[in-house]
């Protein structure tokens, strides 16, 4: 099994240049990772999600726009996921969740996914 870093660095590769965040709860066996789609900016800051993890986001920006993740979890080489989207005027207090993309041009992203397994496989063997 690979070792949180690791894979880490794997998807911080394949998404780059994304946002990647271990959002992982260390006393599991399972790997988490936030992927932001669309934090990027002037008007970006820090928050924190858990004890060891911050990522950025743009607060202000969700007045005006969505803003979309990707998470991935992973255990035992198995890869789920899901598209996290917190719609626009909602100050992140609504979170929508599809295993579909929200917008056509994040479907290439479930590719990278195809990638990732592929990645796994080999340094697990």
């Amino acid at each position: 099994m690979l070792d949180s870093v690791t894979i880490h660095t794997m998807i911080q590769e394949l998404y780059f240049p994304k946002d990647v965040v271990n959002i992982s709860d260390m006393s599991s066996d399972t790997y988490q990772y936030l992927i932001a789609l669309n934090n990027k900016g002037y008007n970006a800051h820090t928050i924190k999600i858990s004890q060891n993890a911050s990522m950025q986001t743009l607060d202000k920006a969700i007045r005006y726009k969505d803003l979309n993740y990707l998470e991935i979890e992973i255990k035992e080489n198995k890869i789920s996921y899901s598209f996290w989207k917190y719609p626009k005027g909602t100050n992140g207090q609504v979170l929508k969740t599809s295993i579909k993309p929200f917008k056509k041009r994040h479907e290439k992203y479930l590719e990278k996914l195809q990638e990732l397994r592929i990645k796994l496989k080999r340094r697990s063997l």
